[in-house]
C-alpha cells in the first residue's frame, strides 16, 4: 500500500516558493501526517469500494474519533488520490450516513 503511494509523495508543494520560510518548515514538518493520511484513505477506498466520504469515515473511524473531523480529511484525501490516479470516482447515491447524493469511490 505504501510503495503504491511513493510515487506521488511529491505531488503538489504544501508550500509556495514565495511563502516565508517558517510556512516551508511547517510544510517539511506535516508531510509524513499528509502521506499517512493519504494511505490510510487509499486502504480504506480498497477495503470498501463504491463508498461515499461519510460512509468511509465512519467505517475507519476508531472508538473516540471525531467523525466529523475524519469525514472532511477522507473529503480533502480522496480529491488528492483522484487527482494522483490511485482512485476514480464512481456514481453518485444516496449516503447511508448523510442521507443526501454523493459521490462514491474506487480504487484503480
Amino acid at each position: 500500500m505504501t510503495r503504491q503511494l511513493d510515487w506521488c509523495t511529491a505531488d503538489l508543494p504544501r508550500s509556495r516558493r514565495r511563502d516565508p520560510m517558517t510556512s516551508r518548515l511547517a510544510a517539511q514538518r506535516v508531510a509524513p501526517v499528509y502521506v499517512g493520511q493519504k494511505a490510510r484513505v487509499l486502504d480504506a477506498i480498497q477495503r470498501y469500494p463504491m463508498h461515499t466520504a461519510c460512509e468511509l469515515a465512519r467505517l475507519m473511524s476508531h472508538e473516540g474519533e471525531d467523525l466529523t473531523r475524519l469525514r472532511y480529511l477522507v473529503s480533502r484525501r480522496t480529491a488528492d488520490l483522484a487527482r494522483d490516479g490511485a482512485i476514480r470516482r464512481s456514481p453518485p447515491r444516496v449516503c447511508s450516513v448523510s442521507g443526501s447524493p454523493q459521490t462514491t469511490w474506487r480504487a484503480v
